[in-house]
C-alpha cells in the first residue's frame, strides 16, 4: 500500500476514534476506573482555583469511555446520534473541542473600571456643585461658604487621582487575564 494512503487512512481512523471516545463521554458512558483527575497549577488565583501548600490549582478530569464493539456502538448511534453543539470543525475536518471562554476577566475588569470612573465623574460633578454654592454664600456674606469653596476645590483634585486609580485597576486585571 502506498504510504501516503496509509497515513490518510490512518488519520482518519484516529479522527473516527476520537469522534467516537468524544460522543461515549459526552452520554456519560466512562469507565470510572480509568479515570484519571490532574491538578494543573497556576502562578496566580484564577476562577475557580483552589489552593494548597503549592500554589493555586484546578483540578482537572481525564475520562475514558467504556469499552464497546463496533456493532453496539452502531447500535447507539441509533438512539443518540453525534451533534455537533459541543464541536466545531476547522478548514482541515479536524474535530476541536471548544475552548472556555477567556474573556471574563476582562469584562469584570471593564466593569470594575467604568464604575470607577463613574464614580470619578460623579466626584467631579459635585464637587464643581460645591464650589459654585461655596461661592455664591462667600458673595452673599456668609463665612461658611469657604468650606464648600475648599471641599469644591479640593474635589476637582482629587478626579484626576481617581481616573488614575481607575485606569491602574483597569490594567493590572488585563494583565492578571492574559
Amino acid at each position: 500500500m502506498n504510504t501516503l494512503l496509509e497515513a490518510f487512512i490512518n488519520e482518519k481512523k484516529a479522527e473516527q476514534k476520537r469522534k467516537r471516545d468524544e460522543h461515549l463521554i459526552s452520554l456519560g458512558l466512562v469507565d470510572e476506573s480509568k479515570t484519571i483527575k490532574e491538578k494543573t497549577y497556576f502562578s496566580y488565583n484564577l476562577e475557580g482555583c483552589k489552593r494548597d501548600n503549592t500554589g493555586f490549582y484546578k483540578e482537572m478530569i481525564k475520562y475514558t469511555p467504556i469499552d464497546i464493539t463496533d456493532e453496539e456502538y452502531e447500535e447507539l448511534l441509533k438512539y443518540s446520534p453525534i451533534t455537533t453543539s459541543t464541536t466545531q470543525q476547522d478548514k482541515n475536518n479536524k474535530l476541536l473541542v471548544k475552548e472556555e471562554k477567556k474573556d471574563e476577566p476582562k469584562k469584570q475588569s471593564k466593569k470594575w473600571s467604568s464604575w470607577i470612573d463613574k464614580i470619578a465623574i460623579l466626584s467631579f460633578i459635585a464637587s464643581i456643585i460645591s464650589l459654585i454654592a461655596g461661592i455664591a454664600l462667600c458673595s452673599d456674606g456668609e463665612e461658611s461658604g469657604m468650606v464648600f469653596v475648599i471641599a469644591g476645590g479640593s474635589g476637582i483634585l482629587y478626579y484626576p487621582i481617581i481616573r488614575g486609580f481607575s485606569r491602574v485597576v483597569e490594567a493590572s486585571e488585563k494583565q492578571l487575564s492574559n
